[in-house]
């Protein structure tokens, strides 16, 4: 059963002025901010840090409260091994979760499922 749903559209140009460390901190996890420095071009950085970002939106969205507030970059958007992203959150458990990005270049698209466990 469907208890929330939530989608977040990004301009990527929103992010041009970003990439410097205390933004990146404040959305990425531990986990992300290895993923995104590993990537060596700026526009797959933008890229990368906006679409966690859009993400992490939908997330709240979906959800819509929180026990405690939530923090961005304690939830991280991973990828599975077919490439599909996944959240990993402390505040909601992983199987009742939902992720769906795509990008083109100039935006990014999240939306977020929140189901039964």
């Amino acid at each position: 059963m469907i208890k929330g749903i939530g989608i977040d559209l990004v301009e990527l140009n929103r992010f041009d002025d970003k990439l410097y460390d205390a933004f990146i901190d404040r959305i990425l996890s531990s986990e992300e901010r290895a993923v995104f420095d590993a990537f060596k071009d700026t526009t797959r950085q933008k890229t990368y840090l906006a679409s966690r970002f859009a993400v992490k939106e939908a997330y709240t969205k979906a959800v819509q409260h929180f026990n405690t507030p939530l923090n961005f970059n304690e939830v991280s958007v991973l990828n599975d091994a077919h490439g599909a992203p996944y959240i990993k959150s402390p505040y909601q458990p992983q199987n009742t979760l939902w992720v769906s990005l795509s990008h083109t270049h100039t935006h990014v698209v999240a939306v977020v499922v929140l189901g039964d466990a």
